[in-house]
């Protein structure tokens, strides 16, 4: 978290919304049924918007995430006018009040504004004793808003038990499976673990590609049929290389698992499954000759995607292609 902490403090206040909202989209789309980004001149305190049920209609149910981007750990003192600005605003009848609002600030909140959220009726009371010296003259620049008997009416009435803090930790947590992380530090959270060695033969997810390879090499092999137990130069060793490029793009798959929501696996495939086209329609002198064409090929595929492309080795691109054959999705005999 330190190392994305430090990339976060050279933001500015607009890419810090910006992240949170990008956040709140890949992460918890399904709790809202729109959201909106509405920081900035006008906002009335409403900087990141969820809403649960349909804004058109009266009352509706909303979240808001009201973004700080501060180099401290944030008090009470510097958000108290948001807490006047919600006041006023839900009084006056602009929207409803939140069911939930949420304080988001690079370094979290002070222990005792912490607290202070927890403790509805001390959290009233500070409000109501700071209201004209710090929160008058701030909702509006306008007019000075001032505590009148209808105003402490509504908040002696208003329901304190609204706000939370939320943590950058759990903002970190919940995107590190997706590609935020690597759009907002460049970096994928998790590093890849190749593997060290290529382990004995399994048929239960080796047999139909390496049932595919010894056609082809029995179609050009002197010796005629060739098998597991007969195999010869080149074909030992092409079959060796064939295994460790399976195995390679197999530890690429759990990785992908491991490190994203999308099966961005499937994207790769699509990626080679384009580039060999070509040569998979071209006229070859043998099976042979087409399979080694096409693992070339798709060791040349070009990875246009940011994120894939940083993690998408050469064995892995030929390593594809034999799980495409294990899919049903290529093949290399004429």
């Amino acid at each position: 978290m330190a190392k994305a902490l430090a990339t976060i403090m050279t933001w500015d206040d607009a890419t810090w919304e910006e992240f949170i909202h990008d956040w709140l989209i890949e992460c918890h789309a399904g709790d809202y049924i729109s959201h909106e980004r509405l920081g900035g001149a006008g906002d009335k305190g409403r900087d990141i918007v969820g809403f649960i049920t349909d804004p058109h209609n009266k009352d509706y149910i909303w979240h808001n995430y009201q973004c700080k981007f501060y180099a401290k750990r944030i008090g009470f003192s510097d958000v108290v006018d948001e807490f006047g600005k919600l006041i006023f605003f839900t009084k006056n009848g602009d929207f409803p009040i939140p069911e939930k609002y949420f304080f988001v600030s690079p370094k979290d909140l002070s222990t005792a504004f912490s607290e202070l959220l927890k403790d509805s009726a001390s959290l009233k009371t500070k409000i109501l004793d700071v209201w004209d010296e710090s929160i008058s003259k701030k909702i509006t620049s306008t007019k000075v808003i001032t505590l009148t008997d209808d105003l402490v009416e509504y908040i002696n009435d208003f329901n304190f038990n609204i706000f939370y803090s939320l943590p950058l930790s759990l903002i970190l947590s919940e995107i590190t499976k997706t590609p935020l992380y690597f759009k907002y530090f460049n970096e994928m959270f998790y590093a890849r673990d190749f593997p060290k060695s290529t382990p004995e033969y399994d048929p239960s997810i080796e047999s139909i590609y390496v049932g595919q390879l010894l056609d082809v090499y029995s179609e050009v092999c002197p010796t005629g049929k060739m098998d597991l137990e007969n195999l010869i130069a080149p074909f030992s060793n092409h079959f060796r290389g064939c295994r460790d490029d399976f195995y390679f793009a197999s530890s690429l798959s759990r990785y992908i698992r491991d490190s994203f929501v999308e099966d961005n696996f499937k994207i790769l495939k699509r990626y080679i499954a384009s580039s060999i086209e070509s040569e998979i329609y071209k006229t070859h002198g043998s099976s042979f000759d087409r399979c080694n064409d096409i693992l070339k090929q798709a060791s040349l595929t070009p990875i246009s995607n940011p994120i894939l492309s940083k993690i998408c080795e050469v064995p892995d691109k030929k390593g594809i292609c034999h799980h495409m054959i294990n899919d049903g999705e290529l093949q290399w005999k004429i």
